[in-house]
């Protein structure tokens, strides 16, 4: 039992060594999508709501583990199954929100067709180019996964494996010097890194430079990360006091005029409570407001006025719409932000840029009939050309709206434009059940450590709050018995301000065009060592 379970060193070539090797190096299919199977459990567990982060740095253990000694094709379904159980599961809570079954699956295997890409690679990585497969093959994990997020209206930036370490600031520090991308690379590193000592302690495999570079760039990343994850920490020199709102949605065409104005009193109510505090700044969350500014005029007089009376500045979002513009134009609508001074006047406005594909545009709408299950029929919002910078007195900041919170280049690019702090503004009504909001909460808290900066987030029904440059949670809006989804209430902070900007901030997604580097190298070598 014990030599079929740990082959012996091949020292002969007798049929019986080499069967003991061969049950090592090329498991059975069967064996292989079990242990697919199972990184993709651990994958969900690690991420939210759950947030068993350790599974993070076994599912990528698993999932090679299951890819070891393989074929190609092996390869394939093994990466994709494990990525498909994950999404399915991962995102769950989408079905009961409305979004069609079929849409849903369909998602889920293009989302996993990237992982059944990377399982088909590393085999192939491991075979001809062993020199270099320990850094290729994180490497490769790295590209697909940022292919994937950033792929044009097919991007889909959710479940990331990075995002499993939002709770950890020693770990997500990472992301601090190499975005969310080096915190998948050192989990998939260190996977890479548990099954080569396995299989060299189990079949007498050589230890090659690359491993050694590999522990070296794990140890270098996760260093750098905790320090910057120190530094972030670090007391402010400078606050801003913020108050952000929750108090329900207001859904166009459901309800009466009524619910409308009894939806858009609660904010007011709840503005004037967190005054006494006396903040700087209110936020109200996406979709609280039952108008379309500028052109509402009741509305936009409404807000003036509780601006004046709470003496705060106020950042409310809605659905832009101003008479005033080109003809032709005036009809389009734009999801918008407006920031509000204490005197009532709008002093900014932000158009939102990054539009949620088949929500608020339909992609390839001039080449394209969609079928009714996917695409419904809608009327386009048009993306803002520009990003806002909102100033109050020394304190600069910028707002995103939603969907663009998922995009690490979203938020990069408008937090490098010398800000002080970040606000996340969102609707996630859409689901009544919570675990897509807790995944969102811990993507923006990504967001924030990638650049340095404190976030304050308002969301119509939770998670709201703050988040420090390190990614911890200061403050959540939570109600009498503690609960923060579903919560009506208000909640303040004193914001740091930003002091020096991340590497990330400055460099941006810098590991990636490192890891395509040496995906290209691994090429270079397995086309010589095929021509040998």
């Amino acid at each position: 039992m014990t030599s079929a379970c740990a082959p012996s060193r091949p020292t002969s070539t007798s049929p019986r060594s080499s069967t003991h090797r061969v049950s090592w190096e090329r498991p059975g299919a069967a064996r292989a999508l079990g242990l697919a199977l199972a990184a993709g459990l651990a994958w969900v567990l690690a991420a939210p709501p759950f947030g068993w982060w350790a599974l993070g740095w076994l599912a990528p253990a698993l999932l090679l583990l299951a890819l070891a000694g393989q074929r190609a094709r092996v390869g394939c379904a093994a990466g994709f199954l494990a990525a498909f159980a994950f999404q399915c599961l991962f995102g769950w809570w989408l079905l009961p929100a409305g979004v069609n079954a079929a849409a849903y699956l369909a998602g889920a295997a293009l989302c996993a067709a990237y992982a059944g890409a990377f399982g088909a690679g590393a085999v192939v990585l491991e075979r001809r180019a062993p020199a270099l497969a320990p850094l290729a093959i994180p490497s490769l994990w790295g590209v697909l996964e940022w292919l994937r997020a950033n792929l044009g209206w097919l991007a889909a930036p959710w479940g990331v494996l990075g995002d499993t370490q939002s709770s950890r600031p020693e770990i997500a520090g990472v992301a601090a010097l190499a975005g969310v991308w080096g915190v998948s690379f050192v989990l998939m590193g260190a996977g890479v890194g548990v099954v080569g000592l396995v299989r060299w302690r189990r079949a007498a495999l050589p230890v090659r430079p690359a491993s050694a570079l590999l522990a070296l760039a794990l140890v270098g990343l996760l260093a750098a990360g905790g320090v910057l994850a120190h530094r972030a920490a670090a007391p402010p020199e400078r606050t801003l006091r913020v108050a952000v709102i929750q108090a329900g949605r207001y859904v166009p065409g459901q309800g009466t005029r009524a619910d409308a104005l009894a939806v858009f009193e609660r904010y007011r109510m709840l503005t004037r409570a967190a005054a006494a505090e006396k903040p700087a700044l209110v936020v109200w969350p996406e979709s609280a407001l039952p108008a379309s500014l500028p052109s509402d005029v009741a509305a936009r007089a409404a807000l003036a006025d509780l601006a004046r009376e709470v003496g705060a500045h106020l950042l409310v979002a809605s659905s832009g719409r101003d008479k005033s513009r080109p003809a032709g134009a005036a009809d389009r609508w734009a999801n918008s932000v407006f920031l509000f001074s204490p005197a009532g006047q709008i002093e900014a406005r932000y158009d939102k840029i990054r539009l949620l594909p088949f929500n608020e545009y339909v992609p390839l709408r001039r080449w394209l009939d969609w079928p009714a299950w996917i695409a419904r029929d809608m009327r386009d919002a048009e993306a803002g050309a520009e990003r806002t910078v909102f100033r109050i007195g020394e304190a600069r900041f910028a707002a995103l709206i939603c969907w663009e919170n998922l995009f690490s280049r979203e938020f990069r690019a408008s937090a490098a434009q010398g800000v002080d702090f970040m606000v996340s503004l969102t609707n996630e009504a859409f689901t009544e059940v919570g675990p897509g909001r807790e995944q969102l909460f811990a993507i923006n808290r990504l967001r924030a450590v990638e650049n340095g900066v404190a976030l304050a987030r308002a969301a119509t029904t939770g998670v709201s709050g703050f988040v420090a440059p390190d990614g911890r949670v200061a403050a959540r809006v939570r109600d009498a018995s503690g609960r923060s989804l579903d919560a009506t209430g208000w909640a303040w902070h004193d914001l740091p301000l930003a002091a020096a900007p991340t590497p990330y901030r400055r460099f941006g997604d810098w590991i990636v065009g490192a890891e395509v580097a040496i995906l290209l190298a691994a090429a270079v070598a397995a086309k010589g060592a095929r021509g040998t």
